[in-house]
């Protein structure tokens, strides 16, 4: 009877690993099924327009009708994850004829886009971005321009100034009539950042500020982050203005524009991977001035130039070497003495796609500022200067890790040299401020996650830590938003953000000025905090923040 039963026991158990293994067997081929059936492939490329051959910026590429797609970066660049398989991609913005592609993917593609204006003669419409990417997009406050809109603008003198143009944007004013300067939501001039290339510009103005140091020939397009800056900025507690320089690809080896400067806008191939820009302007009231019979006038100087230059290497498929350099100055001179301002900002970037899915910016970026103050009266002459130097070294990682997920990481080194001031007569011994010499260190990462159809939630933290020679401070800058669809053409936002502001000015005027002094946060005088909260609902056509608390812990000099 024990043999009979443990014959049935044994029996029982050889059957029983039988099923075992079999419903192993099969959930393994599911899986491999799965993994065949879940293979993805990348689709990614460059949109631009099909006239002028500018990138496009906020173009929607959609996948098959759905809410799977993207929108062009500032560049106008787009990535695109899919399942193996037949697709039809859908590219459409504003003012164009969209553009249906069918394809079978089997393979990671590249696809660049032409799209084709569709716009007739009659009211002119400016629209910055279209409309369901202010839905769906997490961030608020954020505003994208191309240089086609902002040359549909009405022109000072026959240029049209972006700074100018940004003040018709929602919350953003003029510090002044005719300046410039501009002022987001209450903030400073000195709050806000403005980058060219990725390099600071600490004096965006020209003649004072009825030009801005920017050639319209030159920039590409811009993007106006108000409040809710990405983390891989920081330094500014108000806004983040990022202008960006030309970078299609010219049609022939040599191509030239011209406008109201002496020299406006040159632009070739050395081959077919090497493209180069070169750009300027120079003001000629001085010629004028020159010919007035009255000698006062006939000595006088009023002038500004500025130089723009540009060489983009695309070595392969994978790495693109751009190196870009600005220059530009202000001269206003009369018999007592002279005035000069101006900022040079230079930039290499190496551009390194890992995969389709990794890209890695490394970046070097020098600026500097500076103005000189010279005059003469009876047997004394005085010479008064100040600058502000940074170097800065910067890595940062677009990394998509998923069809719902991307991360975003980096790091960034900048050194700042102060130079208060210098002043030289010939009368006394040269009294010379000292200068300062500060580190401003910052680490960051961000996660962006798509959870189903109706819910995207983007969170991350900046860390940063600047040491002015004397004193460590340090700061956690957490930033969070989220956007829920109610709607394909509606939905609500929320997001907060904490930014910290390092260095700051003392001037005598609301509006900025040439003559600022940048100084750095010390014992006595803390960094400037800001704390931004939002909540909205955007419906198609429509904006409507229903609640903006922004609080600042500033001091002013």
């Amino acid at each position: 009877m024990l043999r009979l039963c443990i014959l049935c026991l044994y029996k029982s158990e050889i059957k029983l690993v039988k099923i075992i293994r079999h419903l192993l067997l099969t959930l393994l081929l599911l899986g491999c099924c799965g993994v065949v059936y879940a293979q993805n492939y990348t689709i990614s490329g460059v949109v631009r327009d099909s006239l002028s051959g500018e990138t496009m910026i906020g173009v929607n590429i959609i996948a098959d009708g759905s809410n799977r797609g993207a929108s062009t970066d500032s560049k106008g660049n787009y990535r695109l994850s899919l399942p193996k398989g037949n697709h039809t991609i859908s590219v459409s913005y504003v003012g164009y004829t969209a553009i249906n592609y069918a394809i079978n993917l089997t393979e990671n593609t590249t696809l660049d886009f032409a799209l084709i204006s569709n716009t007739t003669i009659g009211e002119v419409v400016v629209q910055t971005t279209p409309a369901n990417r202010n839905i769906t997009a997490i961030a608020m406050g954020t505003e994208q321009i191309s240089m086609s809109e902002v040359k549909k603008l009405p022109a000072l003198m026959g240029e049209v100034d972006i700074l100018k143009a940004i003040t018709l944007f929602a919350g953003v004013q003029n510090t002044s009539e005719g300046s410039s300067g501009f002022s987001v939501r209450g903030g400073s001039p000195d709050q806000n950042l403005i980058l060219l290339d990725n390099t600071p510009v600490y004096n965006a103005s020209h003649l004072m500020g009825f030009f801005s140091v920017f050639n319209n020939d030159a920039i590409e397009g811009l993007e106006l982050y108000k409040g809710d800056l990405p983390l891989r900025y920081g330094g500014r507690i108000s806004s983040l203005l990022d202008v960006k320089s030309r970078s299609e690809i010219p049609e022939h080896y040599f191509q030239s524009t011209g406008g109201i400067g002496v020299i406006s806008m040159m632009e070739g191939l050395i081959t077919e991977d090497i493209n180069w820009l070169i750009a300027g302007r120079r003001s000629y009231a001085d010629i004028f001035l020159a010919l007035s019979p009255n000698p006062s006038l006939e000595q006088a100087k009023i002038y500004f130039y500025d130089l723009n230059g540009k060489l983009t290497w695309r070595i392969n498929r994978r790495n693109i070497l751009e190196a870009s350099a600005y220059h530009g100055n202000d001269t206003f001179g009369a018999d007592v003495g002279q005035f000069d301002y101006g900022n040079t900002a230079a930039a290499l970037t190496w551009k390194h796609f890992f995969t389709d899915d990794i890209l890695l910016n490394t970046s070097f970026n020098y600026t500097n500022y500076g103005y000189d103050v010279g005059g003469e009266i009876a047997e004394m002459s005085v010479k008064w200067g100040a600058s502000i130097d940074d170097l800065s070294f910067r890595i940062d990682t677009d990394h998509t890790a998923g069809d719902d997920w991307k991360l975003n990481y980096g790091a960034q080194a900048t050194y700042h040299v102060i130079n208060p001031g210098t002043i030289v007569t010939n009368v006394l011994a040269p009294q010379i401020l000292p200068s300062v010499y500060a580190w401003e260190n910052a680490i960051y990462a961000s996660s962006e996650h798509t959870i189903g159809e109706w819910l995207s939630v983007r969170y991350g933290v900046r860390g940063v830590l600047f040491d002015n020679g004397t004193q460590n401070f340090y700061a956690a800058e957490p930033r969070i938003g989220a956007v829920f669809m109610l709607s394909e053409s509606s939905s609500i936002k929320a997001n907060y953000s904490l930014n910290t502001q390092f260095i700051q000015v003392a001037n005598n005027s609301a509006s900025g000025s040439p003559m600022d002094v940048w100084f750095p946060s010390s014992e006595n005088i803390p960094p400037q905090r800001a704390h931004t909260a939002a909540l909205g609902y955007f419906p198609k056509t429509l904006m409507i923040i229903i609640g903006n608390f922004l609080s600042k812990d500033t001091i002013k000099i």
